[in-house]
């Protein structure tokens, strides 16, 4: 619904259709069921990232030691002598 509220938004059309677009969100979010992407593994995050459920979405936050979007995780390889 975010987009279309933009579209219309930005082809200066009635505020009453905004209002009813707002309205039918609202009304749609009150039987929402949550599907957890993260438990279904259809999220997109990297191997070295940990997948969090958001209502409705997903984020994704690299692990500990690697670096990048959560989607996109780059780490450095240390080697120990031993």
């Amino acid at each position: 619904m975010q987009n279309l509220e933009s579209v219309w938004m930005s082809n200066g059309n009635s505020i009453c259709l905004l209002k009813a677009l707002l309205q039918f969100d609202i009304i749609i979010g009150l039987n929402h069921t949550d599907i957890d992407e993260c438990i279904d593994e259809t999220d997109n995050c990297d191997d070295n990232a940990a997948c969090t459920n958001t209502d409705g979405s997903f984020t994704c936050l690299c692990e500990p030691g690697f670096s990048g979007d959560g989607v996109q995780c780059e780490g450095k390889i240390i080697l120990i002598q031993i």
